[in-house]
């Protein structure tokens, strides 16, 4: 009887249980209002078959700035990164490469929140695993959420760049 007991699935409390908490986590994470107003609905309809759950407006609108915004430190410096390298190559091989600032915007538009999802999951995997349950809300909150100052300071820095290639 034991052996069969350990086959079955667990109790449906004990799952539904496991998603709140989860939810509740992710909800630390994101940050209570845009999770509620936003997040919540979307990451419900992305699934392993499905990356794309509508527009994310942000991301198509500021691109890279947003995922330093949403503190995606990691992937906001591989897409500057790789706009670096394609703008050294543009100059060696004398080509123009023109669009893609605006695939790369359109691309996090489309494909942004699944990313966010997957990098908020990683997060609080990550954060589970080095932080004591009493203080993973706090850990959450600190890790998550948004970082207005530096999207501002990007935003200023690429008009500052723009104005100097400009008028230089």
């Amino acid at each position: 009887m034991n052996e069969e007991a350990s086959v079955l699935p667990p109790p449906l409390s004990q799952v539904s249980a496991l998603s709140r908490d989860d939810d509740q986590l992710t909800q630390y994470f994101v940050g209570t209002e845009k999770y509620q107003n936003y997040y919540r609905k979307v990451f419900t309809q992305l699934t392993p078959t499905k990356h794309i759950a509508g527009m994310n407006w942000g991301a198509l609108v500021f691109g890279v700035i947003w995922l330093f915004y949403r503190k995606m430190y990691g992937y906001g410096a591989l897409v500057v990164a790789l706009l670096l390298i394609l703008t050294v190559l543009e100059n060696i091989f004398q080509f123009e490469a023109k669009g893609v600032g605006i695939g790369v915007s359109v691309s996090l538009g489309l494909f942004g929140n699944s990313l966010y999802k997957k990098f908020v999951h990683e997060k609080i995997t990550q954060l589970r695993s080095q932080v004591q349950s009493s203080d993973l809300n706090q850990a959450l909150e600190q890790a998550g959420g948004t970082n207005l100052g530096l999207a501002w300071a990007l935003l200023a820095f690429i008009f500052v760049a723009i104005f100097i290639g400009h008028f230089a």
